[in-house]
């Protein structure tokens, strides 16, 4: 799940920037986040970034094609293992997806 947050960050952020991942650990769930400074994603464009064969492209985002089934595929994952997955996105500042997973017990 983390790998595809992470290369979709690499696909649509720009050649010379950093990607940013973290992980919080707080009340039994490990929240996972991933950071880029792409194009984002467009207010009207986000009620569809989970749906299935939905992708989002634009003049700016168009270098790697993708199916549009990898953040379908993560949320539905997400969710069977109890967690939650979403994003906040400024365009062309910064997008963050983060996932929040239940911590087994030890």
């Amino acid at each position: 799940m983390t790998s595809n947050l992470v290369s979709n960050a690499a696909k649509f952020t720009h050649l010379d920037d950093t990607i940013q991942i973290s992980v919080v650990v707080a009340a039994g769930n490990a929240r996972i986040s991933v950071t880029d400074h792409g194009p984002g994603i467009p207010r009207s464009r986000r009620k569809d970034i989970f749906r299935k064969l939905s992708q989002i492209t634009t003049a700016e985002n168009h270098k790697l094609p993708g199916t549009g089934l990898g953040l379908h595929i993560c949320k539905q994952l997400v969710e069977l293992h109890g967690g939650t997955i979403g994003f906040d996105s400024v365009p062309n500042k910064q997008t963050v997806f983060y996932l929040t997973l239940p911590m087994a017990a030890s």
